[in-house]
């Protein structure tokens, strides 16, 4: 089933093996990685056609695309939270720097979750980002996600444990 939701800066599709200099582009300085967890550094071509044969037929996982070029410029994503909790939903998202501050992935994640609530029946959403993510914790807030606390040790990164805001969106 071919996925294209339209919006009117950017566009979600599925991801296909001609997004991959675009992905190693966006992925080759570090900086998304810095607010990532599960996205190596140093990137290569290989890890992006990795992930694109992972999730190229996904209707979970969609690439970003700008509207007026159809360029890759990040991905978005959901997987089912546990199958005790069948109808919740965690996303994550990231997006090339180049293209931060401009309200993209606020139009991205806000056009993705209605998605996940409509197409994929879920009825709950959740996101975690790190305490220090303020402009990850500023989409989610754009896009009606509450803050329903703050998760201790949650991560480790370096070898060291930092903390987690998370958030959840309800169906209404």
């Amino acid at each position: 089933m071919k996925i294209e939701l339209k919006e009117s800066r950017i566009i979600l599709t599925q991801m296909g093996l001609h997004d991959s200099v675009d992905m190693v582009r966006h992925l080759k300085t570090g900086a998304v990685q810095k607010n990532t967890l599960s996205i190596p550094f140093p990137y290569t071509e290989m890890d992006a056609l990795s992930q694109i044969e992972k999730y190229e037929n996904s209707d979970h996982e969609l690439a970003i695309r700008l509207k007026c070029s159809n360029t890759f410029i990040g991905r978005i994503g959901a997987c089912q939270a546990s199958s005790l909790l069948s109808h919740t939903a965690i996303i994550g998202y990231w997006l090339g720097e180049e293209f931060w501050g401009k309200g993209l992935m606020t139009e991205a994640a806000l056009a993705f979750s209605m998605y996940c609530f409509g197409s994929l029946g879920y009825e709950r959403l959740e996101a975690t980002c790190q305490e220090e993510n303020v402009a990850s914790a500023r989409v989610l807030q754009k896009c009606g996600f509450l803050q329903e606390g703050t998760i201790r040790g949650r991560y480790k990164i370096n070898g060291v444990l930092r903390n987690a805001k998370l958030y959840g969106l309800i169906k209404t």
